[in-house]
């Protein structure tokens, strides 16, 4: 019974959308003056920040993710900052930040050195990164999947700052924390090095050069556009997380340099996976994956999130308070290959459009694709 009376509530609430919109069509169709139909640009959903450093931010952007449709997308990108949080304060991640951070910055003096200061430079790592603890956990690691736009790399900070609010430490900043790395159009050696380090003879011109993974030991490595990698990289990302062992290019000594591994993609790696171009057993190697859907397939919602793009960006702080209804069908019909961000730009350039002319409300015309 409960089931049927949710059914005909549904079936309610629908007609009655649709009742509404055709009167509204009919209405606008006599009427010349497209500013005398509007929503408030806070309709939906209304910004009010927090104040303090970190959760403002945290929270706007969870509130993205609340529309109906996202809801169980919200509900896992939460469950995942949950047990990365969890895990790394379990697994004593934290442990001699501040003497990692110092080792770090004594290192980066020592780059493009001589062959005996570069011998220092390992002798200095290994001082800190030589041992294995007997027992160790399984770090977690975490694969955002998503077209571009969708919100990858802010699912990617949001899950970095959950680990962060375990570091106990509180002279560690979060941009010592975490390093975002695109590995779009690099070449396989630039990202071998990147990542995992060289010393000098590697390969031609090669230097000593410390790797993002070292450098960020203890943190957060987001490895932006995984699907770009070739199998050399493959293989080598697997071993890392199997192990948590740094090898660097041209040199005998192995680091254990621990640190929660966060990849996106906008390729269908399970399609790769079929032709073989990505190895199955790195991508299940991931302990959580997350799918962000395009913001085609979230049509039903799409006023909440114009509501949410008006509120950040400070619309009425710029003296826009309104919105016509024209222009919300204008951006309702439009198919958004950009996504979400796409969406934030074309928001933006609307609100900067009314402004310039002294107007409170965007009309139809300054929505432009």
């Amino acid at each position: 019974m409960k089931k049927n009376f949710l059914s005909e509530y549904e079936e309610k609430g629908k007609f009655e959308a649709s009742l509404k919109e055709a009167i509204r069509t009919l209405v606008m169709e006599s009427i010349h003056d497209e500013s005398l139909f509007y929503k408030k640009v806070d309709w939906k959903y209304s910004f009010k920040s927090s104040g303090k450093k970190s959760s403002g931010e945290e929270n706007n952007f969870i509130s993205l993710f609340l529309d109906p449709s996202m809801r169980q997308v919200a509900s896992q990108i939460r469950y995942v900052c949950k047990q990365v949080k969890e895990s790394y304060r379990k697994l004593n991640l934290s442990k001699k930040l501040n003497d990692r951070f110092e080792l770090i910055k004594k290192l980066k003096s020592l780059e493009g050195k001589s062959e005996k200061q570069k011998n220092n430079m390992d002798e200095m790592i290994k001082d800190k990164f030589g041992e294995r603890p007997a027992e160790r956990g399984l770090i977690p690691s975490v694969l955002i999947e998503g077209e571009t736009g969708t919100g990858k790399t802010l699912v990617a900070e949001l899950i970095a700052k959950a680990a962060y609010e375990a570091v106990q430490n509180n002279k560690a900043r979060f941009e010592d924390f975490f390093c975002r790395f695109s590995i779009v159009n690099m070449a396989s050696d630039i990202v071998d090095s990147e990542l995992f380090e060289t010393r000098s003879g590697a390969y031609t011109d090669a230097i000593d050069r410390l790797g993002k993974i070292l450098s960020f030991a203890g943190g957060v490595v987001f490895l932006d556009e995984i699907g770009e990698i070739d199998a050399h990289l493959q293989a080598k990302l697997l071993l890392y997380l199997d192990r948590w062992l740094v090898q660097p290019a041209g040199s005998d000594e192995v680091f254990y340099a621990p640190a929660i591994i966060v990849a996106a993609t906008n390729r269908d790696l399970r399609r790769m996976i079929e032709k073989g171009k990505f190895r199955a057993d790195l991508y299940h190697r991931f302990k959580y994956k997350i799918h962000l859907p395009p913001l085609r397939e979230r049509k039903k919602d799409l006023r909440l999130l114009i509501s949410f793009c008006l509120s950040i960006s400070e619309a009425r702080e710029r003296g826009v308070e309104r919105i016509s209804l024209r222009a919300l069908e204008k951006l309702e019909s439009y198919h958004y290959p950009g996504n979400f961000r796409e969406l934030m730009q074309i928001i933006e350039k609307a609100v900067h459009e009314a402004s310039s002319r002294k107007r409170d409300i965007i009309l139809e015309r300054d929505i432009q694709f």
